[in-house]
């Protein structure tokens, strides 16, 4: 084998007496692979690849971001080139790799405005001003309703804790509210605790209960 590395180029097996005449190992490959790809959610790179061209020959990719979304960066070969609509490799040589970064475009709060639009459609006339509101007048604006998870339209949404007496002991419950895929991103819950509501600096973390990942499950 010439080049063990390259997936073409196996080795050369023969059994009993052989000759070989004129054995030629190309310096260059025969075709190149020009790989996208795209991290985040909301867009899409086009072709998706791998593309296949032949030496010296030319790839256009089209980047293309989702509404209330962005492209945030374009890496070629590991290296940001910025954030251009289209990329065209010319006179291709080698492997290359080209990735599309995309991410949510935000409002007020870095509240984004896919999940606003998703709540409300017409919040898209002001977002800001969604993302600030208080649309169902449970005294928790809405961009705090999306770090819980609860619902911004619907006041019973809101989180709430079960207390109850078992055996001797006070069992506190509480729901978690996992983020779907669209979140990009893990939602967590702690526990605290105070003998004093009126000081608010006398909160206290409770050992073992913090950074619970939510799983659609009661802690």
């Amino acid at each position: 084998a010439a080049d063990a590395a390259q997936p073409w180029l196996g080795q050369i097996v023969a059994n009993g007496n052989f000759l070989m005449d004129d054995l030629v190992v190309a310096t260059t490959k025969p075709f190149y692979a020009l790989t996208a790809g795209s991290t985040g959610y909301g867009g899409s790179i086009s072709p998706p690849g791998p593309v296949i061209v032949t030496p010296g020959s030319t790839g256009m990719f089209s980047l293309t971001a989702s509404n209330w979304y962005h492209l945030a960066a374009v890496m070629v070969d590991g290296v940001n080139i910025g954030t251009p609509a289209a990329y065209t490799f010319t006179n291709v040589q080698a492997d290359h790799r080209i990735t599309a970064n995309f991410a949510a475009d935000l409002a007020a709060r870095n509240t984004p405005k896919w999940w606003l639009y998703q709540m409300n459609t017409n919040w898209s006339t002001n977002f800001d001003a969604a993302a600030l509101g208080n649309q169902d007048g449970d005294g928790v604006p809405t961009w705090q309703e999306y770090i819980a998870g609860t619902d911004p339209m619907n006041a019973s949404s809101a989180l709430t804790l079960t207390i109850a007496l078992t055996n001797g002991q006070t069992a506190v419950t509480l729901p978690t509210i996992p983020t779907p895929a669209q979140y990009d991103l893990q939602r967590y819950y702690a526990l605290e605790m105070t003998t004093n509501l009126a000081a608010p600096a006398g909160w206290i973390e409770i050992p073992g209960w913090t950074s619970i990942p939510a799983s659609g499950q009661p802690v």
